[in-house]
């Protein structure tokens, strides 16, 4: 989809809105320091909404919706989870943090190596554990946010000049490496073909880790596109054929569209504020014109 937005240029209030359906603006959620603080309990999120159509759902890598176990996701429908909750960024290779744990569903546990590589381990892991039965899974990569730490032997593999833009290649890389994992796994136990995919980024990339998000304007904390047009990817083989898309298409639009996807009904109290993109990426209807809001709690955000 090469007209893909989130609706937030920091992590935060866009992760709530791809949990939640709906502009995290409707929850007082302006700012990552805000979100970050935690989203509502009594507002549902992702996987309450496909428990009921039998969704097993896991949480992997970063959550950053609340900073504490009493907001954490093994609390908000996530059968399973295996992340670090509260801060925007996690060390790389320090990861026994007393004060920045990795959980395994409420549990701090212990780890070495480097972290891009254990979500992806995680995510094969689950996958091989739920392939007999309907499973909604939320990997959430931390890379390529700060710091910006990379193998060694990963780095030595660019050389453009600036060491900053190495480490950040090679971050990225790394993430290719897992994804690319995650993607094998699900071909090889014969499900790739009827899964539905999303890839995204939170938000643009940053302009001080040497990201260039050009030919758009400025990067992460600006509304200008730079910041809130992000790469946007989905993959259904079995029911959408292989193109690209000139639709505006938003984060908002994965949960309704996931729920059209498994017949699971969408809430009418606080109705979604996405649509459902199937008919559109599968030819059914054309695009149309829509709009987009974004405000992010600041004069440049205006």
């Amino acid at each position: 989809c090469r007209q893909g937005y989130v609706t937030g240029n920091v992590c935060s209030p866009t992760r709530t809105a791809l949990m939640t359906g709906r502009y995290q603006q409707r929850l007082g959620l302006y700012t990552a320091g805000e979100a970050g603080s935690g989203v509502p309990m009594k507002e549902p999120i992702f996987p309450q909404f496909l428990k009921p159509a039998g969704y097993t759902s896991m949480q992997i890598g970063k959550w950053h919706l609340g900073p504490t176990p009493e907001w954490g996701p093994a609390l908000r429908g996530f059968d399973e989870v295996f992340g670090f909750l509260g801060r925007g960024a996690h060390d790389y290779y320090n990861l026994n943090d007393p004060e920045d744990p990795i959980y395994r569903g409420t549990t701090p546990v212990k780890l070495d190596g480097y972290l891009t590589d254990h979500w992806g381990t995680e995510a094969v892991a689950f996958i091989d554990r739920q392939k007999a039965k309907p499973f909604f899974l939320y990997l959430a990569f931390n890379a390529v946010h700060a710091p910006l730490k990379a193998p060694a032997d990963e780095i030595a593999k660019f050389n453009t000049g600036n060491a900053n833009r190495n480490t950040l290649l090679a971050m990225g890389k790394r993430l290719d490496d897992a994804i690319g994992n995650v993607v094998a796994k699900l071909k090889h136990e014969g499900l790739f073909e009827n899964t539905l995919l999303f890839f995204i980024s939170d938000n643009g990339g940053p302009l001080a880790q040497t990201a260039n998000n050009a030919p758009l304007r400025a990067g992460k904390h600006s509304d200008y596109e730079g910041g809130i047009r992000v790469p946007f990817l989905i993959s259904w083989p079995a029911k959408l054929k292989a193109g690209e898309s000139q639709a505006v298409v938003s984060a908002l639009d994965i949960l309704p569209t996931v729920l059209a996807a498994v017949g699971a009904p969408a809430p009418t109290e606080k109705p979604l504020d996405g649509k459902n993109l199937l008919p559109l990426l599968g030819g059914e209807t054309a695009p149309t014109p829509r709009n987009l809001f974004w405000c992010s709690g600041s004069e440049e955000g205006w």
